[in-house]
């Protein structure tokens, strides 16, 4: 039997857009810590949430196989926990012009699962 318990803090909450008097920057898109050609700071918009997952392992082994065969169940995220781990942080489509998706989730934690597998050792 196995477990495993992961606890990561969120990361923070950005604002990418085009800078406003670099050419070569720009040239990246909206990759720069700048919105409305001002500078906005690293974590300005908060952090995402705190990411907990619990995974189960469970191996079994019967002797009556004469240990030439193994049965495994492992369950991932088994609190079914559904955060939010990152969010769409290009804040301009252009210079000066805001993203309408700007700030809406785009990535969330897998869900629940369940795996069942057997091997055979011959």
């Amino acid at each position: 039997m196995g477990t495993n318990f992961r606890l990561e803090s969120g990361t923070p909450r950005n604002s990418f857009g085009y800078h406003p008097t670099d050419a070569f920057a720009r040239a990246y898109r909206a990759a720069s810590f700048y919105t409305n050609s001002k500078p906005v700071p690293r974590g300005t918009y908060g952090r995402t949430p705190w990411i907990t997952q619990l995974d189960l392992n469970l191996r079994y082994k019967p002797t009556w196989a004469h240990n030439k065969v193994t049965f495994v169940a492992s369950g991932s995220n088994l609190l079914n926990a559904g955060h939010v781990t990152e969010f769409r942080q290009a804040a301009e489509t252009a210079v000066n012009t805001p993203s309408p998706s700007f700030g809406l989730p785009s990535v969330f934690q897998s869900p629940r699962s369940a795996r069942l597998s057997m091997s055979y050792d011959y």
